[in-house]
């Protein structure tokens, strides 16, 4: 386990804009935050900025849900999945961003694993190039491409599982999520 960012998030992260929603009958609650600007110089440094933003944004998050009197801490496993520690209870977290839009989720039960994608929507990538090296039919419009990329990359965040034959063993949910932007989130019994 490593320790992630102590600092404190900025109290406008969760604006009325970005309340918590809930998903999975309330066993995940997530929210969204569009960031002003990326002023940020090179890629590198705008998913950084991102990232950091995420990881605000979930303790701000696991804040609003437990409350502000019980000690918690983000955290990431061995191979980057962030946890949430709740007075020494673990929860599964995921966090996901896309040009500008950082989205974060925490588990309210301890029974589940979950993960969140989102993906701002690009008709110029190669989506079938991306569609042939998955195995997955070309004849997806962009949404459905999307739809199904973020399936994927939410499965493989809550469960490991990188095996696309496997993948629809697991329900994702829809976020509502600004109008270029598509995500999910899964949620998978640990």
């Amino acid at each position: 386990m490593m320790p992630h960012s102590t600092k404190t998030c900025p109290s406008n992260v969760i604006s009325p804009e970005t309340a918590a929603k809930a998903a999975f009958r309330g066993n995940v609650v997530w929210t969204y935050s569009l960031l002003e600007s990326q002023s940020e110089p090179s890629r590198k440094a705008q998913r950084q900025s991102s990232s950091l933003h995420g990881w605000m944004l979930l303790e701000k998050l696991s804040t609003d849900i437990f409350g502000p009197t019980v000690t918690i801490e983000a955290l990431r496993e061995s191979s980057g999945r962030p946890f949430i520690r709740v007075d020494g209870t673990i929860f599964s977290a995921s966090l996901s961003h896309s040009k500008g839009l950082v989205c974060a989720a925490v588990s309210t039960v301890q029974s589940v694993s979950i993960g969140i994608d989102v993906e701002q929507l690009n008709e110029d990538r190669d989506l079938s190039g991306i569609s042939q090296s998955m195995g997955w039919p070309d004849e997806y419009d962009v949404i459905a491409f999307y739809q199904r990329w973020c399936c994927y990359e939410a499965t493989f965040k809550a469960t490991g599982i990188d095996n696309v034959d496997h993948q629809s063993l697991f329900p994702c949910e829809n976020l509502v999520l600004p109008n270029d932007f598509i995500g999910v989130i899964v949620c998978a019994d640990k």
